[in-house]
């Protein structure tokens, strides 16, 4: 009887070892599986966060081209701004002689007021 438990106990404990052993292999398989999901979702996730910031990126950047015209054209503006102001001054100096050489009062007043305009666009020019 004792022979008989003996041998019980043996196929229980093989039978439980044949258990583990599968679960464990169940668990392997598992994990490899997980491992690899992982992976290719991590793998998915960058070329996801490369997309957003290539296309952050192309939003807001200029082409080369686009930002040679466009300094082209500040440049000019820059350069009819200066020729502007310049032409102010010219005109300013015209209007103070012509100021020296009238004698009537409302002329003179009608000058001054021109020349105040003149001044204004003139700052207006310069700010920019």
């Amino acid at each position: 009887m004792d022979e008989k438990c003996d041998h019980c106990d043996f196929e229980q404990l093989q039978k439980m070892y044949d258990d583990l052993k599968k679960e464990y292999i169940d668990l392997k398989k598992e994990h490899n599986d997980l491992k690899k999901e992982y992976s290719e979702n991590f793998i998915i996730q960058s070329m996801d966060d490369m997309k957003k910031k290539y296309d952050r990126l192309m939003k807001s950047s200029v082409p080369i081209h686009k930002y040679n015209l466009l300094n082209e054209k500040h440049t000019n503006i820059i350069k009819k701004t200066s020729a502007c102001v310049i032409l102010i001054e010219n005109i300013s100096k015209l209007i103070r002689g012509l100021y020296n050489l009238t004698y009537n009062l409302d002329d003179k007043r009608k000058m001054n007021r021109i020349e105040t305009e003149l001044i204004i666009i003139k700052e207006l020019l310069e700010e920019n």
